[in-house]
């Protein structure tokens, strides 16, 4: 029995040697497969025979050698932390290619310079400034101003454009998050069915576990734990996404309210179709929340297309009925009133259904508003109501109205913390500035003083109340063309005119002139030119990129450009103003910057901000790179496979077979000699 046992004894050494050469072999076949994870042979004892038992020892017989575990080497620490700093990393990537595209847009670094087409507008107009009568210089003020706005609205339709792109990134991202999802929960399946008799460890599995569990890391902030079957289960952004029995899918929903319906965001299902991520939240390493690279590309592309309107000026919001906010509001016709200026809510709001039909809605006692009724109107023609008190500031003190309260959160939530909608309101502010207010020398405006009764071009009665914004046409300038045309705008908004007609009328409904005569031909009244706000579509028309050419009409003839005097000579004064604005500190980079800038200044900053944001990101990045690089490093050490190793190992095992084999020989040749000798 004692050969017999020894012959074993060589066996489990052939055995547990020719197990540790293929799984050495396998480490060397997988050298270069992604994700692979060293594996090392651990051995042991069988279990022991007792002999015999004295007082102080035991008598014992070893039964040879076992292969206990075949084990992939890993640091679970380690991988903790690297999948933390590598989400962290792809959070600064994401926005740093952000900040680089963009900065692409504006040609600063290479390329072509919006800085220059900003000075040759500025040429044009100190050269059309000494010969203001001049066509050359006139067509070339006009050419100039083509280019202008032409780059301008370019740059703005690439940065939506890149807003797109992104959006399909991150569509992708979730698409390839819940691929993650599902093949995690199949390879938990797989382990846990492998790994069940505690025999056989599924190290190829969970390899390919791991790996996938690093590139979930780089797209979303995860945390994750083993259970005792081998099941993985992992919450994402702090709410279950893998567990034990399946796995929950992100979906992507289109945005009703005010946000882009173009621009998805994730959200989970299960959750009542909560959002996966708070963008309105302070993003920071302290917080442990700048993690992810799918968070990265969300907040950079922010929730809609910005423009000027989302960079909220103080002055703009204060005032009750003369905030200018309000007045542009209330003129868009997105939005309804229901305060009267004598500060009672109007009792009855008339309307248009959709049906066609007249209607008349009571809202109110004067005191107390029904606002159930008020959300109804809102629901039916799909506009807001707006309360212009809203709008005054409280105890005389400027920033404090509620209105301007509300559009400073919606920026800091909203536009501040997205590097695309922050630059291209910013940009757009710029646009608005230099357009609007050489429009406004060019074609200047006034408010009424007091409301006046007239009729549109229809013949309709209207009554154009106090305050209400109308070409000032004792400041206008005039055209050099043969009607002497007053009040030519040089940028337009597309399918919007500057002003819509009105003809002036007695309380009878009589039109009269100028002298307050009654005259029959509509012609010969009194006119009165209305800023218009509403473009022909019915829609709030703003002097914002992608909504502003050079006027059609001076394209055509710019004699038009309203330069000259009543007389025919050079305006003068209106060149000297045209002139001044380039020197007028008028412009804020931030609401709550106090140095105002003008425009070459403004824009200064402006690139400036954009390349600190970049080197800032650039910074984190490189601090990240270097932390990373220190733990993967100490990861590799474990898991990476060294051929050289590998290599001496099969050689060691390979002497370890061919021992074992001697010694099975051995003890077969001594068991032949006393079989067939005795």
């Amino acid at each position: 029995m004692g050969g017999m046992s020894t012959l074993y004894i060589g066996v489990s050494g052939l055995q547990a040697s020719q197990s540790a050469i293929n799984t050495t072999a396998h480490n060397l076949s997988n050298l270069h497969t992604p994700g692979y994870v060293r594996q090392q042979v651990v051995f042991g004892d069988r279990s022991y025979e007792t002999l015999s038992v004295g007082p102080v020892y035991y008598n014992q017989s070893g039964r040879g050698v076992s292969v206990m575990d075949i084990r992939h080497v890993r640091d679970v620490l380690l991988d903790k932390a690297y999948r933390q700093e590598s989400g962290r990393e792809a959070f600064y990537e994401s926005q740093a290619q952000v900040i680089e595209e963009i900065e692409g847009y504006f040609g600063e670094l290479e390329g072509e310079r919006f800085q220059d087409y900003l000075k040759n507008m500025w040429n044009a107009i100190q050269e059309v400034s000494k010969n203001p009568l001049g066509t050359e210089t006139r067509a070339a003020l006009v050419q100039s101003a083509v280019s202008f706005i032409s780059k301008a609205n370019s740059i703005y339709t690439d940065m939506r454009n890149y807003q797109l792109t992104i959006n399909q990134k991150i569509i992708n991202s979730v698409n390839r998050i819940n691929e993650i999802g599902e093949e995690i929960h199949d390879l938990n399946k797989m382990i846990s069915k492998i790994e069940v008799g505690d025999i056989e460890s599924a190290n190829d599995y969970r390899d390919r576990r791991d790996y996938l569990l690093d590139e979930l890391g780089g797209l979303i902030d995860i945390s994750y734990k083993e259970l005792p079957n081998g099941v993985v289960t992992v919450r994402a952004e702090n709410v279950d996404f893998i567990t034990e029995n399946g796995y929950y899918e992100m979906d992507l929903i289109h945005p009703a309210g005010d946000a882009d319906p173009e621009l998805v965001v994730p959200v989970w299902n299960y959750l009542n179709q909560k959002e996966v991520f708070n963008i309105t939240a302070d993003v920071s390493t302290v917080k442990e929340n700048d993690i992810g690279s799918l968070k990265s590309y969300i907040l950079a592309r922010g929730s809609a297309t910005a423009n000027y309107t989302d960079v909220p000026s103080q002055a703009d919001f204060d005032g009750g009925l003369e905030s200018a906010e309000y007045i542009r509001k209330i003129n868009s016709g997105n939005y309804f009133a229901i305060r009267g200026s004598d500060g009672r809510y109007l009792t009855q709001i008339s309307y248009k259904g959709k049906d066609g039909q007249n209607k008349t809605v009571t809202i109110s006692d004067g005191n107390t508003l029904d606002r159930a009724a008020v959300r109804g109107i809102e629901k039916e023609l799909g506009i807001k109501a707006i309360d212009w008190t809203d709008y005054q500031n409280v105890n005389g003190e400027a920033g404090s109205s509620k209105a301007y309260q509300e559009a400073m959160e919606y920026y800091d939530d909203y536009v501040i913390p997205s590097s695309i909608m922050t630059i291209m309101a910013e940009f757009d502010q710029l646009i608005n500035k230099i357009v609007e207010d050489i429009n406004e020398v060019i074609s200047p405006t006034m408010k009424l003083a007091s409301s006046v009764k007239v009729k549109d071009k229809n013949g309709n009665e209207i009554t154009l109340e106090s305050g209400t914004r109308v070409m000032d046409s004792n400041a206008a300038g005039y055209g050099k063309d043969e009607d002497k045309t007053q009040g030519t705008e040089l940028f337009s908004r597309k399918h919007t005119k500057r002003y819509i007609e009105y003809y002036a009328t007695n309380n009878n409904g009589d039109y009269i002139d100028e002298n307050n005569q009654v005259v029959t031909d509509p012609t010969k009244a009194k006119k009165y030119y209305v800023y218009n706000y509403q473009s022909e579509f019915d829609l709030e028309s703003l002097y914002s990129l992608t909504n502003l050419e050079v006027n059609p009409d001076i394209l055509s003839n710019n004699q038009l450009i309203p330069f000259s005097t009543k007389d025919g000579g050079e305006n003068r004064k209106l060149m000297d103003d045209m002139n001044a604005l380039w020197e007028k500190d008028d412009l804020v980079l931030l609401p709550e910057y106090s140095s105002r800038k003008n425009y070459q200044n403004y824009y200064t900053e402006f690139i400036g901000q954009m390349a600190g944001a970049g080197e800032l990101y650039n910074d984190m990045i490189a601090q990240q790179e270097k932390l990373i690089e220190g733990i993967d490093g100490v990861r590799r050490q474990i898991t990476d496979i060294s051929s050289d190793e590998e290599l001496q190992n099969l050689i060691k095992y390979q002497a370890a077979y061919n021992a074992s084999s001697r010694f099975v020989t051995v003890i077969d040749q001594m068991l032949e000699l006393i079989v067939t000798q005795l």
